[in-house]
């Protein structure tokens, strides 16, 4: 087939089935080979977390005696709080992510979650963990969910 009678071949209704017919087969071969390689592809995806800034870590230092962390902390703060637990959670004290989660339970819940769904193996073991030793029952009910759909795949 010479390239005009090709171009005249699609822009027929019957050209047109075929290229939406190609398109379809193409992509469910590279859904079914996306759905068959995860191991391959989670290699490669995971959660990158900034170094613990100085202020980050004299709060959470100063916090190790105390039942709770301060009030006043931003959201920025609490996301920062979170990155340092999972780059070095045996550090920091198993008592914190109680207190984290009663300081901002919305930031950490959802901050969790997150790992939950992009994390490596490792930080997803880490994620649970953390959810773990929080105590919370909205925790739990995370860690009940994500342990369902687990069984899914």
């Amino acid at each position: 087939m010479k390239q005009k009678e090709l171009l005249d071949f699609m822009k027929t209704p019957k050209g047109i089935l075929v290229l939406f017919a190609a398109t379809f087969l193409v992509s469910a071969v590279l859904a079914v080979f996306v759905a068959f390689k995860r191991p391959f592809f989670e290699k490669y995806i995971h959660e990158k977390y900034p170094p613990t800034t100085e202020l980050a870590a004299k709060i959470l230092r100063e916090s190790k005696g105390k039942t709770a962390l301060p009030e006043n902390l931003t959201a920025v703060q609490h996301e920062a709080f979170y990155e340092a637990w999972m780059s070095a959670p045996d550090t920091l004290g198993a008592d914190l992510p109680r207190k984290m989660l009663f300081a901002a339970p919305e930031i950490y819940l959802d901050r969790a979650k997150r790992t939950l769904v992009a994390g490596d193996f490792s930080q997803r073991e880490k994620a649970r963990e953390f959810l773990k030793r929080s105590g919370n029952l909205a925790a739990a009910a995370v860690l009940e969910i994500e342990k369902n759909e687990q069984k899914i795949e």
